[in-house]
């Protein structure tokens, strides 16, 4: 048996063995997944939890948790900007970024003080509420550089890259305090 056939044998059984897994695991992860909106962050991928998001956004809006506008808003905002890549950089559409990331900040310091004021509040959700808050002030710093008549053309270039991967951070952020959303307000309505 030559080499090359041993090479073509040894894939057809990787490929197998990879298919027989997956039809073994699927539906359990899909299974943990449908049964709780308790679960693990690490046990669903972005794409599941975006659908799941979508699916049960009027639901969630409906339920009266107090957060919730500001975490639809806010994920509305990101999945926007992630839209607009292509677009010229001009004064008014950065000028337009940085003001709507400074009413974003302002509505989560807003959040953060009234969590902050509970008698016993959640240190993680503060945590990750002062790492927003330290995001979206970098960010305008980004933006206010972006503006600066003496940046050159290839600094620009690199600055608005890293730009789009830091919102893509805080998209990332988004889902977690979404998820957390949809939890508190479940556990809301089952009070």
């Amino acid at each position: 048996m030559t080499t090359k056939k041993k090479i073509g044998i040894l894939v057809i059984l990787a490929l197998i063995v990879a298919e027989l897994f997956l039809t073994w695991y699927y539906p359990f992860s899909m299974n943990s997944f449908n049964k709780s909106v308790t679960y693990q962050p690490d046990s669903i991928t972005r794409n599941e939890l975006s659908k799941h998001i979508k699916t049960n956004k009027r639901i969630l809006l409906k339920q009266q948790y107090q957060y919730s506008q500001e975490a639809k808003k806010f994920y509305s905002f990101l999945e926007e900007r992630s839209q607009k890549k292509e677009e010229t950089l001009t004064m008014d559409y950065l000028s337009k970024i940085k003001s709507e990331l400074k009413e974003l900040d302002q509505q989560y310091e807003k959040i953060y003080e009234k969590e902050s004021s509970k008698p016993h509040p959640d240190e993680q959700t503060l945590s990750s509420l002062k790492n927003l808050h330290e995001g979206l002030q970098q960010r305008q710093e980004d933006i206010m550089l972006m503006m600066s008549p003496s940046i050159k053309r290839k600094s620009l270039k690199t600055l608005y890259g890293n730009f789009y991967t830091s919102l893509n951070n805080l998209e990332r952020f988004t889902f977690r305090w979404y998820k957390y959303v949809h939890e508190q307000s479940n556990k809301q309505t089952k009070n």
